[in-house]
């Protein structure tokens, strides 16, 4: 590899990186403004729900005690779904919706 095709990968590959970055950027905006307001805080409270973020992974066959592998991969592959989404929420409110606050009644 000659210097300039070196100097010509690299720029592609810096370049492939910097598209990346705006990509995930993008996307951490698109999933902030939905998560900022009540409707997106229950969609993503929904989403942590029917992704199994807090369930185990590993699903046993009731008459043999045996692990599923099918199901265990299908668990893991749903909650990987939350993960992916997850990365892009800000952390004060992914405590909101995965920590919720029992709020006391007002007498």
């Amino acid at each position: 590899m000659t210097e300039e095709q070196r100097k010509e990968h690299e720029d592609k590959k810096r370049k492939y990186q910097e598209a990346v970055a705006a990509e995930f950027v993008a996307k951490a905006k698109m999933v902030e403004a939905v998560a900022l307001t009540e409707p997106g805080k229950a969609l993503l409270r929904y989403l942590h729900d029917i992704c199994g973020y807090s369930a185990s992974d590993r699903v046993l066959v009731p008459t043999t005690g045996e692990v599923n592998l099918v199901a265990t991969a299908l668990n893991s592959e749903r909650r990987n779904v939350y993960l992916q989404i997850r990365a892009l929420v800000p952390a004060e409110i992914l405590r909101e919706i995965e920590i919720p606050i029992v709020k006391e009644e007002k007498k």
